[in-house]
């Protein structure tokens, strides 16, 4: 975590000392580069008092807007059907804007701020969490460890070393388990989860609680009427790699087909699930391309270039890591430096 923190902290210093010197400014009016930036957001609001995961919160429904005009100011905005070769070829500022999972804050705060911008974003679904079955176990986790009585969570399956759950570790504890969970199958995820329950005194979270995380169909049908585009992010957001060369299939085409079922279009995008290496693999790529999809989207970082498109791995940069204006700022204007 250390170096992680120090990186974090030399790519601020390095950000602020662009704005101040007025070295992005000019960056901004003279160097154009070549290639396109994808940004992949989760949730837009405030996560303060949610008792889930809150490094998913990619920005305030103020700090979105203000992104967004920045955009609008410096760059253009692009949708997945221009990002090819021949565009990547091409000076400019292009940035791609898109959304993963489908949580009920992409219909109530970005969608209205995308469209009081005119931006569109490329939107991508998990098509059993809108249906009703799908559990967001990332969420689940964070219940369980908010919710513990304990100061202090136990060595098991979760972590080799014991987790501190007071307000200053607890989102360092989440990430932990969340990480593990990664690693983990299916089967093995949902024992690790049962005995997190038990163990940490929590129990499991109330079914109720998570009713109304997600958007419904009526409502992806009006975002994809106003002219976003929607994505698949498979039925259950497993991890893939875990999955059979099969299974991974049919949770890739079962959510294509449950989309163009409700939005009568079969989407032609598709991200993967947490989307860093190791979570996919090539048969999550054979799969994506079996089921028709057109671009597949990670989430590791990177400027897509001529030279580093691939369309089943699509790089992305996470909005998570671009909290500050500053920060924010430097990486649509030197991503080649930030978007990493």
């Amino acid at each position: 975590m250390r170096t992680a923190a120090g990186h974090l902290s030399k790519r601020a210093l390095v950000a602020g000392g662009l704005r101040l010197s007025g070295v992005g400014a000019l960056l901004r009016r003279l160097a154009p580069w070549r290639g396109a930036l994808v940004l992949s957001y989760h949730r837009i609001g405030e996560a303060s008092k949610l008792d889930t995961d809150r490094s998913l919160f990619s920005a305030t429904a103020q700090s979105l807007d203000e992104q967004l005009r920045f955009l609008t100011r410096h760059c253009e905005v692009i949708d997945p059907t221009d990002l090819g070769p021949e565009l990547l070829t091409q000076r400019g500022r292009r940035v791609l804007i898109t959304f993963d999972d489908g949580y009920r804050d992409l219909y109530e705060t970005a969608y209205p701020v995308l469209q009081a911008n005119r931006v569109r974003a490329a939107m991508f679904l998990c098509s059993g969490f809108i249906d009703g079955f799908a559990d967001a176990w990332w969420d689940e986790v964070a219940w369980i460890l908010r919710h513990s009585p304990l100061p202090v969570l136990p060595p098991g399956p979760w972590s080799a070393q014991p987790l501190a759950l007071d307000e200053h570790s607890i989102e360092h504890s989440i990430f932990a388990v969340t990480r593990r969970c990664w690693e983990l199958s299916p089967q093995e995820t949902a024992q690790l989860l049962e005995g997190l329950a038990m163990v940490s005194g929590a129990g499991r979270r109330p079914t109720d609680d998570s009713a109304e995380d997600w958007i419904t169909w009526e409502m992806a049908r009006e975002m994809s009427g106003a002219g976003h585009q929607i994505g698949a992010h498979t039925v259950n957001h497993l991890i893939l790699a875990k999955l059979a060369p099969e299974r991974q299939y049919e949770e890739i085409a079962g959510s294509a087909d449950r989309i163009e079922a409700e939005l009568s279009e079969r989407p032609r995008w598709f991200a993967y699930p947490v989307g860093v290496p190791g979570v996919f693999d090539e048969h999550s790529r054979a799969a994506a391309a079996k089921a028709g999809v057109e671009l597949a989207f990670s989430n590791y970082g990177g400027l897509v270039t001529e030279d580093t498109f691939f369309a089943l791995d699509v790089q992305r940069t996470s909005a998570e890591r671009l909290r500050t204006p500053t920060l924010f700022a430097a990486t649509v204007t030197v991503p080649a430096l930030f978007a990493r």
